[in-house]
């Protein structure tokens, strides 16, 4: 449970019988007489025995005989089994004064925490972020993240490719408290050593944005890593133009991986829930989860074609058609993300209706009934597979 009560005692020296501020005798007395009926106990890590820190605690004799410690073993501090990692709260508050802080924080401290202690939670957007990529995804998060409030300096692929020691490059590079790059897959580790170029502090994470490559891998940062980046990716998950509004990013999620300073960063700036947590896949895996995002997102477009090539043969006019195809299209997807599947999903096979999907097979030109049949039968099994869990 979350509770003020340190803060009520600091505030008020009566209520900690004139003990320091931060005594935790006096917390201990404080939370005893508020639960008379329970017993209150401390728990401390060993190395607070065995290195002797006792005796600088106010009345630790007091404390020790009226609240019995449960000493927990901590790694260095004997061989028990179980022992806590050999780190401790001081250790990390005194890493934290450091700039840039040491690399080992990033291996200790999970990522969600360390944002929040380093950033106050993900929301100080003062902090340059540069982002590199002029093409659709460039254009759109950068409109994205400027209209959250972040300070965003943006530079084309080719421009740090081709000048890296370009002075106004180099300054942006020094500021940068992150960098996104949003270029072409083939552009990835070409730009990551254009940064180290041009002086980027090892401190700096560099996140790229492309679904299909491992941070690490040898097509992506992988010398960016080896020279002491924290080096992650952050793709978005979203269909994007770059003559489009950022709509489309408000509700997207972002794939993500990577070491844990950048893991951190990109929690910090689209939020932990909105992250899909793409690590320990390796290079195979992650081109099958690309594709399988390509497959939800980019045949779309091939389904409506063969729609309307349909309603062509029939004489109906293809514009009128469009809007038709496109406003149910629309609807479906709208239905399916609102009750989610399988009660979202509408038409014959959803109500078991054999024969009408064998009426539409029949009826259909070639090619249209092909695809409706492998849908059709691949929407049949998953449906199936939905009540049987059910």
């Amino acid at each position: 449970t979350v509770s003020d009560l340190e803060r009520h005692l600091a505030q008020d020296a009566d209520a900690r019988g004139g003990a320091p501020v931060g005594s935790s005798l006096a917390l201990l007395e404080a939370v005893a007489s508020r639960y008379p009926d329970h017993a209150v106990r401390l728990v401390v890590g060993s190395d607070i025995i065995e290195t002797g820190e006792t005796a600088r605690w106010h009345r630790w004799e007091t404390l020790e005989r009226r609240f019995s410690p449960i000493v927990v073993p901590r790694a260095g501090y004997g061989d028990q089994p179980g022992a806590l990692p050999e780190i401790s709260s001081a250790r990390v508050r005194a890493a934290l004064t450091e700039v840039p802080p040491p690399p080992w924080i990033y291996d200790v401290v999970p990522p969600q925490v360390l944002a929040r202690l380093t950033d106050g939670g993900g929301d100080d957007r003062t902090a340059p972020v540069l982002v590199v990529g002029s093409g659709n995804a460039g254009t759109h998060l950068v409109s994205w993240l400027r209209g959250k409030g972040h300070d965003v300096r943006h530079r084309g692929a080719r421009a740090l490719l081709e000048s890296p020691s370009d002075p106004a490059v180099v300054a942006d590079v020094a500021a940068a408290s992150a960098v996104w790059l949003l270029g072409r897959d083939a552009q990835i580790a070409g730009l990551g050593r254009a940064l180290m170029a041009a002086g980027l502090p090892t401190s700096t994470p560099i996140l790229h944005g492309a679904g299909a490559v491992p941070s690490g891998d040898v097509e992506g940062l992988a010398a960016c890593r080896e020279a002491g980046h924290p080096v992650g990716t952050l793709h978005p998950i979203c269909a994007l133009r770059a003559e489009l509004s950022p709509g489309p990013v408000e509700e997207a999620l972002f794939g993500i991986e990577g070491d844990a300073r950048a893991v951190a960063w990109g929690h910090a700036v689209v939020g932990e829930e909105r992250c899909l947590d793409l690590s320990g896949l390796d290079a195979h895996d992650r081109r099958r989860y690309h594709g399988a995002c390509a497959l939800a997102a980019n045949h779309v477009a091939a389904l409506e074609g063969l729609a309307l090539d349909e309603l062509s043969r029939l004489g109906l006019p293809r514009d009128v058609g469009t809007q038709a195809m496109r406003a149910l299209m629309v609807s479906s997807m709208d239905t399916l993300r609102r009750l989610g599947f399988p009660r979202g999903v509408t038409g014959p096979v959803s109500r078991g209706d054999d024969a009408g999907v064998a009426r539409h097979l029949a009826a259909l030109s070639t090619t249209p009934a092909q695809v409706y049949a492998v849908l059709s039968g691949a929407l049949k099994r998953r449906l199936l597979a939905a009540a049987d869990r059910a």
